[in-house]
């Protein structure tokens, strides 16, 4: 059974706890402009967890669009972290009409394609996937990842039942419930989810909040409670500077949040959630910037996987 391993960094000296996490030239050059001390005491490893490839084929070339921004964005470990709906060897783990029409992928090619790019990419480069939690599908997901070599994975809750909430296509259905109930369900299932940890990352933990559709004393309350259950699950939070794409344009989770699993010492780790290769560690400078506020010093970096 594979285990996938998360390492902690802190740098000390100039210098990375774990391996040879030198903030290199290039990363000084694209975060020059912030007078930080996340820059100088952990960003030595500059990581991007979440991103798709799924717009182009699954080519070395278009792959290399992505590693080449991430170049240029100062990263220094890229992970590549499809949609499990995309490929028809997840049919059993998802499957309603809006992913059928997508499920057109397969997953050997993808992991041939991440797995044949690592020698030579010129970046620590990871395999990861990215999995749309339910209850119903728990078991069957965790049964799934077990088998296929990923170094990661993400959990992420894109349906309650048949409502996909953040899609543009239905999000006319906000309108035909209260906020305060989708929002409740929503978190319930974020906590499901949490209880049985069967992810390396929790992805975009507040993305309910996505078109902006706001119910901030419900929200606040489920933080609290979910904030300790976190750190006990051992898995990692994402701060995702997609938020700030959408049109909630705030990132996640919520920046109290953020702050709260700090002190809590959560792991955080940091991500885009690209879908096309400009917004590789899009809006990172940013990101560096909130969590200072929120006193982060400490950043989980994807290692191995044993």
């Amino acid at each position: 059974m594979g285990v996938e391993r998360c390492y902690n960094t802190v740098g000390t000296g100039g210098r990375a706890a774990e391996g040879n996490g030198l903030l290199n030239r290039r990363t000084l050059r694209v975060y020059r402009n912030i007078e930080s001390p996340l820059v100088r005491l952990i960003f030595m490893i500059i990581t991007d967890y979440h991103v798709h490839i799924e717009r182009g084929p699954y080519t070395r070339d278009w792959l290399n669009r992505f590693i080449e921004q991430a170049h240029k964005a100062g990263i220094t470990s890229l992970g590549i972290s499809e949609h499990a709906y995309r490929f028809h060897q997840t049919k059993h783990l998802l499957d309603n009409p809006w992913v059928n029409q997508r499920k057109t992928q397969d997953l050997d090619e993808y992991i041939n394609l991440i797995q044949g790019a690592k020698k030579d990419a010129g970046i620590d480069l990871k395999l990861g996937i990215e999995m749309d939690w339910m209850p119903e599908n728990s078991d069957a997901m965790k049964d799934f990842l077990k088998q296929y070599p990923f170094d990661y994975s993400i959990g992420s809750i894109h349906w309650l039942g048949g409502f996909g909430f953040d899609l543009e296509e239905m999000k006319g259905q906000w309108r035909q419930g209260m906020v305060e109930d989708i929002y409740n369900t929503y978190f319930g299932l974020l906590e499901q989810m949490i209880d049985q940890a069967p992810c390396t990352i929790i992805g975009h933990a507040d993305v309910i909040k996505v078109f902006g559709f706001k119910a901030d004393a419900y929200s606040y309350g489920w933080h609290r409670k979910l904030t300790p259950k976190i750190k006990a699950s051992g898995m990692r939070v994402e701060v995702s500077t997609a938020g700030w794409r959408k049109p909630v344009k705030e990132i996640y989770p919520h920046p109290s949040w953020i702050k709260l699993l700090v002190q809590s010492g959560v792991p955080i780790v940091l991500s885009s959630d690209a879908h096309k290769p400009e917004d590789v560690g899009a809006l990172y400078p940013q990101a560096i910037d909130l969590l200072t506020t929120a006193n982060c010093i400490n950043l989980a970096v994807v290692r191995e996987r044993v």
